[in-house]
């Protein structure tokens, strides 16, 4: 069975390389991207089975990510998961543009990786 690819989209180094890590150890291959408009390139040259964003980033942030991948046909199904540091009404607003959840980006990374393991069906 093929490892399951996730498109992780965080624009600060050390927390993507950190979250990256641990989803490689968890058995997931992992392609990353600093911001939603390198996320949409990496998109034209693979499909990812999740994607896993940041909603505060420059550039384009999660939500208007989330808003472009649900308007392209090929990918409209593709399980995404937004997370920030920051709670509030902006996590709902991810949900009500077509993230599958939202969740305070959390201090145990463990808790991130159940989430993407509950997205793609699995137990976690």
């Amino acid at each position: 069975m093929s490892r399951r690819t996730i498109l992780l989209v965080e624009d600060h180094a050390d927390i993507r390389e950190a979250i990256r890590l641990l989803l490689t150890l968890e058995g997931y291959e992992v392609v990353a991207a600093e911001d939603g408009i390198s996320a949409i390139c990496l998109l034209r040259q693979c499909r990812p089975d999740l994607i896993l964003t940041d909603l505060m980033m420059p550039e384009m942030d999660g939500r208007e990510l989330i808003r472009c991948v649900r308007e392209l046909d090929r990918l409209s199904a593709l399980p995404i998961v937004a997370f920030s540091a920051f709670p509030g009404p902006h996590l709902e607003e991810a949900v009500r543009c077509g993230a599958n959840a939202a969740l305070r980006k959390p201090d145990n990374l463990p808790d991130l990786a159940a989430a993407v393991a509950r997205a793609l069906g699995g137990s976690g």
